[in-house]
């Protein structure tokens, strides 16, 4: 059985199945639903992006450095998702 990650929110794994539908679970919140569409794969995916459950490390190390006075630059966003890939459940929001 092979997983894939959702191109655009990589903590959205997608486990197809023999009939055509797939498992799709947000694993930071291990909530999974059986989609038939693709459509309702990235509908799922939307609504995890939207609505993050857990604050990772990336996060907290942008809110202290936003707090110290550090404008956000593109490779602080680079590093703040590679943070967050790496630890991305450090707390519940």
């Amino acid at each position: 059985m092979r997983i894939y990650t959702h191109p655009a929110v990589p903590w959205v794994s997608i486990t197809p199945l023999d009939d055509g539908s797939a498992w799709v679970t947000d694993t930071r919140t291990h909530q999974t639903i059986r989609a038939f569409t693709e459509q309702q794969v990235h509908e799922f995916a939307a609504a995890a992006a939207r609505a993050p459950g857990h604050f990772g490390a990336g996060d907290a190390v942008a809110a202290v450095a936003g707090r110290m006075g550090f404008q956000k630059c593109p490779p602080c966003a680079q590093r703040q998702a590679r943070l967050n890939a790496m630890i991305p459940n450090l707390w519940r929001r």
